[in-house]
């Protein structure tokens, strides 16, 4: 279980999440930190922006700490506008179990699975960016730069991969360890893998 809701749909968008309690169909305000019945008036306190990796599509969102674990229902929504409105485009609506404690296979630390599923993210969103380039711009103090883009994808490809390389790897214990006269290695391996 996580606290991680995400969505993969057309890239650029404005996407958000709307929470509610299915036991009482009180909605998640945002703003106050409580649920409450749903006022069409505070809309846009119930919505929880999600952020898209690059230009992947891929959007995602980290329930806030504030909000208990329990089973929710959530609708992802399209924003038209300047802000959130109840009439915005629905893009998704299920339920989640929320929750803090981290799944036993994480915990024990498979910490080269989960960069490896971060390296797919960064690798989508490479490909994403050299199929689409997008023009160089530059609004007030904000400029873009899709070469830098670039360049900070395969930076962070590289960490990665360093990460996989450098995070610890299943050992074995070793009974009577001896290599021969030539420099063949005749270790017995506990728990060998067969080849």
């Amino acid at each position: 279980m996580s606290r991680i809701i995400d969505i993969s749909t057309d890239t650029g968008l404005s996407v958000y999440l709307v929470l509610v309690k299915p036991t009482n169909q009180n909605f998640a305000n945002f703003g106050t930190q409580a649920f409450e019945t749903q006022v069409d008036a505070s809309w846009d306190s119930y919505d929880l922006v999600m952020a898209e990796i690059g230009t992947s599509g891929y959007y995602f969102v980290e329930i806030p700490g504030w909000v208990p674990d329990a089973e929710y229902s959530y609708v992802i929504y399209r924003r038209g506008g300047a802000s959130p409105v109840i009439t915005d485009e629905k893009l998704n609506a299920d339920t989640k179990t929320i929750s803090s404690v981290v799944a036993a296979s994480s915990a024990t630390g498979n910490t080269a699975a989960k960069y490896q599923a971060q390296l797919i993210l960064i690798q989508t969103a490479i490909d994403t960016a050299l199929a689409n380039p997008k023009p160089n711009y530059r609004v007030g103090q904000v400029t873009y730069n899709h070469a830098d883009y670039i360049n900070m994808l395969f930076d962070q490809q590289k960490k990665l991969i360093e990460m996989i390389n450098s995070s610890p790897q299943e050992s074995m214990d070793t009974v009577n360890g001896r290599i021969d006269e030539f420099g063949q290695d005749l270790t017995d391996y506990k728990n060998e893998p067969d080849l």
